[in-house]
């Protein structure tokens, strides 16, 4: 006590100013602590000026096309869903669907009758949080061209290649790699994710995860209704969020005269959700739900490779001849029937929809450009 009280008696103080320091660790009263600087946004209450943050949802819930949304209101200072905005620059490492994110650029600013913000740097090529190198020269490449408010990593599976999620040794070298990531440039890291199998549990992976984060964004969708809602805020409001849809936007056509299409964000009216939904509880109904999810993903992204139109559905028939294999039945005779049962239980439960014959996910009409959203 009495080398602090020294300390103390030959400081010169002050609002903001610490009462000692050694360098490594400062001191402060309590009528010190008004000075210090207060909390600043990219998102006025929404998303810090500093730190490492996730935005996560399901597969086709529009995740990424709300990250993009996000990062082109960040780089024209525009408001996001009536959030001000700190104007600023947005390094957008893209993993995934990198074919598709032309027409997600072109579908923004036509939707917005505007120029899609130059401050928005896209990088493609692969990336590992999980290796030091990566992290490092990355973050040397935007200090060298010019610095970065917003870095997105998108998405946190690709930039963790090989890592388990849930090893808690792979999640603190994936969270070393976004703390140094942060650390070199001083900018807010935002990390795509998806959720665990059980979605009401959060973030896939280690709960180190969740308990690093300085924010969370939640993305989901409740039969046509999509939202977004803040699940933890460190320096703001939780469950602050809003309801949104996702507009197909004309792009043109095709050599063949195909139509081309992509989708923008567009804020809408309702609730949004508060419990994220279950995931199906009969193991048959888990199987062919995530089966269904990524052959209609794989057909999008043929769809958009030969420029043909991209399925947003497919028969009821033809997904039980080409997805019962996937099921474990007692009897494998009876795995047509099983499949169709589990898809007639997922329609009636609201996970699929069903109309004339056809499967597909419940959806407002929108027609997403390809499986990453």
């Amino acid at each position: 006590m009495s080398d602090i009280h020294q300390c103390g008696a030959s400081a010169q103080g002050g609002a903001g100013s610490p009462l000692c320091s050694n360098g490594k660790f400062d001191f402060y009263r309590a009528s010190d602590l008004h000075g210090l600087p207060d909390v600043s946004w990219l998102i006025e209450g929404i998303l810090p000026r500093h730190g490492v943050a996730s935005l996560y949802g399901p597969s086709g819930d529009g995740k990424s096309f709300l990250a993009l949304d996000m990062s082109a209101s960040i780089g024209s200072g525009l408001p996001w869903f009536d959030f001000a905005t700190r104007q600023g620059r947005v390094i957008y490492v893209a993993l995934e669907g990198q074919v598709a994110f032309r027409r997600r650029v072109q579908a923004w600013a036509r939707y917005r009758q505007l120029e899609f913000p130059e401050s928005v740097i896209f990088q493609f090529k692969p990336f590992a949080l999980n290796k030091p190198e990566d992290p490092h020269s990355l973050g040397g490449l935007i200090n060298t061209c010019g610095g970065a408010d917003l870095i997105v990593i998108d998405t946190l599976n690709k930039a963790a290649p090989g890592a388990d999620e849930n090893s808690s040794s792979d999640m603190s070298e994936i969270l070393a790699g976004a703390s140094a990531l942060q650390a070199l440039t001083e900018a807010m890291v935002l990390l795509v994710h998806h959720p665990g199998k059980d979605l009401s549990r959060g973030l896939r992976g280690h709960s180190s995860l969740h308990a690093a984060l300085d924010a969370v964004i939640e993305v989901g969708r409740d039969g046509n209704r999509r939202w977004w809602r803040i699940s933890k805020s460190k320096d703001g409001l939780d469950s602050i969020g809003s309801a949104f849809d996702l507009k197909v936007v004309d792009l043109g056509m095709t050599d063949s005269g195909k139509p081309i299409t992509s989708c923008a964000v567009v804020e809408v009216d309702g609730p949004v959700a508060r419990e994220a939904q279950r995931e199906p509880r009969g193991t048959n109904q888990k199987v062919l739900l995530t089966s269904f999810k990524q052959l209609l993903r794989d057909m999008q992204m043929l769809g958009a490779a030969t420029g043909d139109d991209w399925p947003t559905s497919i028969p009821i028939d033809e997904a039980i001849s080409r997805l019962f294999g996937d099921l474990n039945v007692a009897d494998p005779r009876h795995r047509k029937e099983r499949a169709r049962e589990a898809f007639l239980g997922l329609v009636k439960h609201g996970y699929l929809e069903l109309k004339d014959g056809v499967l597909s996910l419940p959806h407002d009409g929108a027609t997403p450009d390809d499986g990453n959203l």
